[in-house]
């Protein structure tokens, strides 16, 4: 198999036929696994009880512990929130040193966390790029959303908003964004709102591809430095370096 692998989406992509069967045969392992299991302790019962017993006894135990994992760590990460939740985080921002000759440093906290460093010269030259993907959402789940967010005290005026549509979402999708950059884009930096193309070739359709492809527009419709175009002699996109940039994708 060539390098074409790497632009693989389907079992359809490939030409050697060899190719499909074994491309096809992984496909369909983990599922034929997980039905063999479960076939395998309804036949076997019949056949060796107290093995399948045992085996059902020694899943159960296993999945008994791992549920306790993920609660334990459930709570202590909804408490962890909760403890953030409480932090006036705009406070802390205006409590580092604004500089034009150093770099800004936020030194480590009284729970011993790492030293971190920003690039940008004024935490207020940070720009917060933030990807919100949505498929076939009601606008009762989307405007809430948007809503939170700019009820925010962040500093609205340092926020891109990317609203990340899937244009097989159909025409429903691409009128419930049209109403929410209505009702919200003015209170933002930039809006954007993007419709991710079906049937790219090499592609797996899903959530990952819309945002890759949303950060793509992001990044050429509006980050880059480009000329100006339009009539007025004024270009939407800006000259933002990299590093001034922080990513959010809510996904």
């Amino acid at each position: 198999m060539s390098n074409d692998y790497l632009n693989l989406s389907q079992v359809q992509d490939l030409k050697n036929p060899g190719e499909r069967i074994l491309y096809r045969f992984f496909e369909i392992l983990p599922g034929t696994l997980s039905l063999g299991t479960l076939g395998a302790a309804f036949i076997l019962s019949w056949l060796a009880p107290i093995v399948v017993a045992i085996f059902i006894i020694a899943f159960d135990i296993y999945w008994l512990f791992r549920i306790l994992y993920l609660s334990l760590h459930q709570i202590a990460s909804w408490q962890k929130m909760q403890e953030n939740l409480k932090i006036d985080w705009l406070a802390k921002l205006n409590q580092l040193p604004s500089s034009e000759g150093a770099k800004v440093e936020m030194k480590a906290n009284s729970e011993g966390g790492k030293l971190h460093r920003l690039s940008a010269r004024n935490w207020q030259n940070i720009y917060h790029l933030i990807i919100l993907p949505m498929y076939k959402e009601g606008i009762e789940i989307v405007r809430p959303t948007f809503q939170s967010l700019s009820e925010t005290n962040y500093p609205k005026e340092k926020m891109i908003v990317i609203l990340a549509t899937e244009e097989r979402a159909g025409e429903e999708a691409q009128k419930i964004a049209k109403e929410i950059k209505r009702e919200f884009s003015k209170k933002f930096f930039r809006f954007l709102i993007t419709a991710h193309p079906k049937n790219i070739p090499g592609e797996i359709a899903g959530k990952g591809s819309n945002i890759a492809w949303a950060v793509n527009r992001a990044k050429e419709e509006i980050l880059d430095y480009n000329p100006p175009t339009t009539l007025q002699g004024k270009s939407h996109r800006l000259s933002i370096p990299y590093e001034n940039i922080i990513v959010s994708n809510f996904d």
